[in-house]
C-alpha cells in the first residue's frame, strides 16, 4: 500500500508485506494472506413443504457460514451440521442458523403434516372355484394390489378377481399427498365338491331362546342358494331363497306337528349346482 504507519487498514483481500527498519540499518520482512468473508445467507432446501404424518422430511442446508439447526417443537434430528431430519407431529417450523466473523442469519421453513391415508380393503370373500369377484378398495386415490394375480388389473381399486386357490392380498393407497396406508383381505376359495357346514338337525321351538330357530352355519357365504322343506308326504311346509335362518317349525304361521321334515338345499355354482337333502327333527315338549 505503501504505508509507513504501524497500522494500515484495507479494503481488499490479497497478500500484504511489511518491511522493518531500525535507525541502524538493519530490516526484516514478514508476509500476511488477508481473506474476506461474505456474510452468511443460510438457506432450507427441502424436497417439499409437508410430510405424511409418522414419517420425516430431510432438510439440506446451502448457504455461507457455519450451520446450526434449531425447532422450538422438537422433532428434529441433526444428522450433520449441512443436514437435519424433521419429523412433527402437526405444522412445525424448523430453523437454520448461519453465522460467521461477519455475522449471524436465520432460515426457516414450514412443514405441514398431513394425516395418513385408511385403507379399507372391503369384504373377505369365499368363493366357490371358478367363481369371480370384485374387490373394493376405499380411503386413497391411487391403489396397487400384490400380488397381481387372478386380478383383471392391479393399479385400480375394483379388481375383479378369479383365483383358483386360496390367496392373500395386500393392497397399497396412496393419496393425493404421496401419503400411504397399506392393508391386506384373505380370498378364500372352496372346491366345488366341498361340503358346506353342517347344520343342526334338531330344533326345539319353545320360545326360551335356546335352539329355537334351523340354523345353517355360514350359509351366507352361499348367495343364491334356495331351502325348501317337506312333509313326512312330501308337501312343501317351507321354501326360501336366501334363507336368513328363521324357520322356527311353523307352515303359514302355524305350529307344524313334532317330526321328521326333509330339507333339500341347492347351492348355485359354475356347472352344476351342489345340492344337500338331509333331516331336521322338530321337537314339541
Amino acid at each position: 500500500t505503501g504505508d509507513t504507519t504501524q497500522t494500515i487498514t484495507v479494503s481488499s483481500e490479497g497478500a500484504f508485506s511489511v518491511t522493518v527498519s531500525d535507525g541502524q540499518g538493519c530490516s526484516g520482512e514478514a508476509a500476511v494472506e488477508v481473506s474476506q468473508d461474505e456474510a452468511p445467507n443460510p438457506m432450507i432446501i427441502a424436497a417439499n413443504q409437508g410430510v405424511c404424518y409418522g414419517e420425516s422430511l430431510e432438510l439440506l442446508a446451502s448457504g455461507n457460514g457455519n450451520f446450526s439447526w434449531w425447532s422450538p417443537t422438537g422433532g428434529l434430528e441433526v444428522t450433520s451440521p449441512a443436514s437435519a431430519l424433521a419429523s412433527p407431529d402437526t405444522t412445525a417450523v424448523y430453523y437454520l442458523i448461519g453465522a460467521n466473523a461477519c455475522g449471524m442469519d436465520t432460515a426457516a421453513i414450514e412443514l405441514s403434516v398431513f394425516p395418513a391415508p385408511e385403507v379399507d380393503p372391503g369384504t373377505a370373500p369365499r368363493l366357490i372355484l371358478g367363481e369371480s369377484f370384485t374387490l373394493m378398495a376405499t380411503g386413497a386415490s391411487q391403489y396397487q394390489w400384490i400380488p397381481g394375480i387372478y386380478l383383471s388389473c392391479n393399479d385400480c381399486p375394483a379388481p375383479v378377481t378369479l383365483p383358483d386357490s386360496s390367496i392373500t392380498y395386500l393392497v397399497i393407497g396412496t393419496d393425493v399427498n404421496g401419503c400411504r396406508d397399506t392393508a391386506s383381505l384373505f380370498v378364500e376359495v372352496l372346491d366345488k365338491e366341498a361340503p358346506l357346514i353342517d347344520p343342526i338337525n334338531t330344533i326345539t321351538p319353545n320360545g326360551d331362546g335356546v335352539n329355537d330357530f334351523f340354523v345353517i352355519p355360514e350359509l351366507e357365504f352361499y348367495p343364491g342358494h334356495k331351502l325348501s322343506i317337506f312333509n313326512r308326504w312330501g308337501d312343501v311346509v317351507y321354501e326360501s331363497r336366501d334363507y336368513q335362518g328363521d324357520w322356527d317349525g311353523t307352515y303359514k304361521g302355524k305350529e307344524l306337528p313334532a317330526g321328521t321334515y326333509l330339507y333339500v338345499l341347492v347351492v348355485e355354482q359354475p356347472g352344476e349346482p351342489y345340492v344337500i337333502r338331509k333331516t331336521i327333527t322338530v321337537i314339541r315338549e
